[in-house]
C-alpha cells in the first residue's frame, strides 16, 4: 500500500518537474518575444536565466522522483520480508513444543564459556 503511494507520488513529482521546467523556460523566453523596450542583452540574460532555472528545477525534482521510486522498492522488499517472517512465525507456532526446544538446543554450540 505504501509502496504504491510512493510510486504515485513519484509520478506526480515528475509531472511537477516537467511543468515547472516549462514555466521557467516560458518566463525566461517571454521577454524575447513580448518586450521591444528592453535591450537585447537583457533579453538574452532573461533567456539564459530561464534555461538555467528550468534545468536546475527539472534535474532536482527528477532525482527526488527517482529517490521516491527507490523508497517504493525498499518498501516492497520490506513487506516481502515481513510476510516471510510472519509465515515462519506461524509455522513455528504449529510445531510441537518439544521439537522447537530440541532444535533450539541443537543450534547452540557446546563448549566455551557460558553467560
Amino acid at each position: 500500500m505504501a509502496a504504491s503511494r510512493l510510486d504515485d507520488a513519484s509520478l506526480v513529482l515528475l509531472a511537477f518537474a516537467y511543468l515547472t521546467g516549462a514555466l521557467a523556460l516560458v518566463s525566461g523566453f517571454a521577454p524575447l518575444v513580448a518586450s521591444s523596450a528592453l535591450a537585447f542583452e537583457w533579453k538574452l540574460l532573461a533567456a539564459l536565466a530561464g534555461t538555467l532555472a528550468a534545468s536546475v528545477l527539472f534535474v532536482t525534482l527528477k532525482y527526488v522522483s527517482e529517490a521516491m521510486k527507490s523508497l517504493a522498492s525498499v518498501a516492497r522488499s520490506a513487506a516481502r520480508v515481513e510476510e516471510r517472517l510472519d509465515q515462519a512465525l506461524r509455522t513455528s507456532r504449529h510445531e510441537p513444543h518439544g521439537s522447537s526446544q530440541a532444535s533450539a538446543r541443537a543450534s547452540v554450540p557446546h563448549g566455551g564459556a557460558s553467560a
